[in-house]
């Protein structure tokens, strides 16, 4: 099955000045291979969305303090467009597979998800990390963050959304540790840093088009990577 026509929905954008950054990195990675939109579930009209947009798959983010209220409203929108095929990944479902529920969802992607729903988009087979029942998955991609493009905030979500001038983003992924408790372990080992002179463009695009004057980097080890931390400062 190929798709056209994606919606990423986020029912918990808990920072509010987060512009849904991660769904947007997801959306610019696949807008060369299908139409994309990127909402907040809470404060833009889904169902006005869906019928104006007929997505044909929706993707949704779930973190364990809000999977129940997500697989609420996925039901919510099966219900509403039944044919519509829906997707859940995130930090939840990667490290609790077991908890995959079929109905609503039709699959879940485990771990980081650029290139497993590139493959889905495009119809590929035996795509790594995805599950369309609940089981354990041994392995899934770990994408290689320096090829990713610029997430582009200003053409995927609402300007309004940063009328008090913060923006959130990252500049790397994974942790240098290896905490039992910690969800980050179960999407990626090790630590690797997005390119600076990305990072920096990324920086003047949300200045530029946003009016951003505060940056939050949501980087569980932003700053110790000193080589990398001093590039950044004089970039």
């Amino acid at each position: 099955m190929r798709f056209n026509k994606v919606l990423f929905v986020s029912w918990h954008n808990n920072q509010m000045d987060s512009g849904l950054y991660a769904l947007s990195a997801l959306a610019t990675y696949i807008r060369p291979y299908a139409e994309v939109r990127v909402i907040d579930g809470k404060r833009q009209d889904l169902f006005g969305i869906i019928d104006q947009f007929c997505p044909d798959l929706i993707c949704v983010p779930s973190y364990t303090v809000y999977h129940k209220e997500v697989v609420e409203r996925a039901k919510e929108v099966k219900k509403y467009i039944p044919d519509v095929k829906l997707l859940i990944g995130g930090y939840h479902i990667t490290s609790m597979p077991s908890s995959f529920q079929n109905p609503p969802f039709d699959y879940a992607i485990l771990g980081e998800g650029e290139e497993a729903l590139k493959k889905l988009i495009l119809g590929e087979a035996d795509i790594r990390g995805l599950i369309t029942e609940p089981r354990d998955v041994d392995s899934h991609n770990i994408v290689d963050i320096a090829t990713l493009p610029v997430v582009d905030l200003p053409n995927l979500t609402p300007k309004d959304f940063y009328c008090n001038g913060a923006v959130g983003m990252v500049s790397s992924r994974g942790c240098y540790f290896n905490c039992e408790y910690c969800a980050i372990r179960s999407m990626s080992r090790g630590v690797r840093f997005r390119p600076v002179e990305i990072v920096v463009d990324e920086i003047e695009l949300y200045y530029k088009e946003l009016g951003i004057c505060h940056i939050i980097f949501w980087d569980d080890v932003f700053g110790l990577n000193t080589n990398w931390l001093i590039e950044f400062i004089d970039k």
